[in-house]
């Protein structure tokens, strides 16, 4: 399984983006598959806690992936196919441009 330190690496560090929020625990939890971009809420708050560019993954560490669209609260799109299959899993932004709090 790919870690978030490896997801990290790969980041565009010339954007400031990259640099802000990370390690924020988020609401609710996620759900992913490896073969899909499409991520699945429960109770998360996605169109006030993240936005286009945050990178969300498990709180200890397996990364998820890069947002690239939000539909709203509880569906989003990564930039690529999740990096881990995950259920109902609390998780947490580890850079990108994710909303403060």
């Amino acid at each position: 399984m790919q870690q978030l330190s490896q997801v990290l690496r790969t980041g565009n560090w010339n954007t400031a983006g990259t640099w802000t929020a990370a390690n924020n625990n988020r609401t609710g939890s996620v759900t992913s598959l490896t073969n899909s971009t499409a991520v699945t809420g429960s109770g998360t708050l996605f169109l006030s806690e993240l936005s286009v560019g945050s990178i969300i993954g498990s709180q200890s560490g397996k990364a998820i992936g890069t947002v690239a669209s939000i539909t709203d609260n509880t569906h989003l799109t990564l930039t690529a196919n999740a990096t881990n299959t995950v259920t109902g899993l609390t998780y947490r932004t580890t850079g990108g441009s994710s909303k403060s709090g």
